[in-house]
């Protein structure tokens, strides 16, 4: 529904999509029906996950798509600090993993994407609120970005937060 509700908004080609927690790849099966010629970064943590792709990726000889096992937030983090490399096209399903159950790992990305974005640490209190802030910084001036994100994104203060820097 997310990629078809996207493919309405009349998209021109020559896209750069990106999708920041890959997992099965559903988004990108749809995507591609939609948008052939555009270029996919495709990230996951799960190496499992990005394996899996490759394999297929190759087995289907797609050269337009990139392939990264790793931390998206640290990703982000990066690109948001060399501020060179926007998407037209942000999409996906992020985590919903709560501040109390970050790892060590995930507590030292979180960090770094709110500085990298200059946004209180605090209020970044689950990963679905880090994917959303730092997608927003990594869209291009025109791009689009679709999630799929939790009631509680209106009804807790820190989603409000994130509305609030979403929406001037």
């Amino acid at each position: 529904a997310i990629v078809e509700s996207l493919g309405g908004l009349g998209l021109p080609s020559g896209l750069k999509i990106l999708e920041p927690s890959v997992g099965d790849g559903a988004f990108l099966r749809e995507m591609r029906q939609r948008w052939v010629g555009d270029h996919y970064t495709l990230v996951d943590i799960d190496e499992t996950v990005i394996r899996r792709l490759r394999r297929k990726e190759k087995s289907e000889g797609a050269g337009n798509v990139s392939l990264r096992a790793m931390d998206f937030l640290s990703l982000a983090a990066s690109l948001i600090r060399d501020g060179r490399e926007t998407f037209d096209v942000i999409i996906g399903n992020p985590p919903f993993i709560r501040s109390r159950n970050f790892t060590a790992k995930l507590k030292t990305s979180m960090a770094a994407v709110a500085q990298a974005m200059d946004y209180p640490r605090p209020q970044l209190k689950n990963t679905w609120a880090a994917f959303l802030a730092s997608g927003a910084r990594l869209l291009s001036p025109q791009g689009v970005m679709a999630f799929v994100l939790p009631y509680e994104l209106i009804t807790v203060a820190y989603g409000q937060e994130a509305l609030r820097r979403l929406v001037p």
